[in-house]
């Protein structure tokens, strides 16, 4: 099992942004593939404050993350950030759903695309971050 961790009521300026312009109250996802028992996880995402896709040790406190439990293998995720590990933050394609024309690249990554493409979701980049919390609350189970 995994754990896909969604970020809300975040008070900087670019998270604002996001969620006003999507329509929700989340700015960034991670895939958790480990964890202590308590609010420590290692979670795997991109990220535009760490300049791409990488692994980090995160506290995912209640008051700021909803965490879903999924049916995918750990090992799934660790394999995927093999794969990727490095790759650049997709600004371009984070900018797709402000201005629908614009296309991301194929060799960078968002943090919802990169939970789409763990979860095996067919065009990933289409996952805004409201559409992937949509599928988590569909397919998994609300943990916190």
């Amino acid at each position: 099992m995994i754990r896909v961790a969604f970020r809300y009521k975040d008070t900087r300026l670019l998270a604002r942004l996001i969620c006003l312009v999507q329509g929700g109250d989340t700015a960034h996802c991670e895939v958790a593939h480990q964890w202590d028992g308590g609010i420590s996880y290692t979670c795997v995402s991109a990220s535009w404050v760490d300049s791409g896709v990488r692994e980090k040790r995160i506290s995912l406190y209640p008051s700021k993350w909803r965490i879903y439990e999924l049916p995918v293998e750990k090992a799934k995720v660790v394999d995927w950030f093999y794969s990727n590990k490095g790759k650049p933050y997709d600004l371009l394609g984070l900018m797709g759903f402000f201005i629908r024309r614009i296309r991301g690249s194929k060799k960078a990554w968002f943090c919802s695309e990169v939970a789409a493409d763990i979860l095996g979701l067919p065009e990933p980049h289409r996952y805004d971050l409201n559409l992937m919390e949509s599928v988590c609350h569909r397919f998994g189970i609300r943990i916190q």
